[in-house]
């Protein structure tokens, strides 16, 4: 059965998603929403930990250690995984108007 593993910094990005949402644009039932709907992406990987593209197939200075990581659209955000033998970990989410790559790769 594959697991799903978020990474303290993923745990940390969905909260400052939910609190942002909430307070700053005043929508807390929109907060609660978008971190569930990030949350369901996580899990339908379990049942398709493959559907996601690969990060080399679309940069090619991604390093070696990196070749397997792929990156899921959860609507706005882009979430960074890898899978290692059961257990997907979720490494990071980004907002899609980041430079998701640029930081992921400083990262690393």
């Amino acid at each position: 059965m594959i697991k799903i593993e978020l990474s303290p910094a993923v745990i940390h990005k969905l909260l400052s998603i939910k609190e942002y949402i909430a307070i700053e644009l005043d929508s807390p039932s929109i907060a609660q929403n978008t971190v569930d709907n990030i949350l369901g992406a996580f899990e339908r990987l379990k049942c398709f930990p493959d559907s996601a593209p690969l990060l080399s197939a679309f940069y090619d200075k991604i390093p070696d250690r990196y070749a397997n990581t792929r990156f899921l659209v959860c609507d706005k955000y882009v979430a960074i995984y890898e899978q290692i033998g059961d257990t997907i970990h979720i490494l990071q989410v980004y907002h899609g108007k980041e430079d998701y790559i640029r930081h992921l790769l400083r990262s690393l």
